[in-house]
């Protein structure tokens, strides 16, 4: 069993992620 704080932290880390994915993403479409 994880222990709480590092449960939140890995989701923590896991929905950053998926944000700096999304980023990249929207940077790279924008470009001519």
């Amino acid at each position: 069993m994880i222990p709480l704080d590092a449960s939140v932290f890995i989701l923590g880390v896991v929905k950053n992620i998926d944000y700096n994915t999304k980023n990249v993403e929207k940077a790279l479409y924008s470009l001519p």
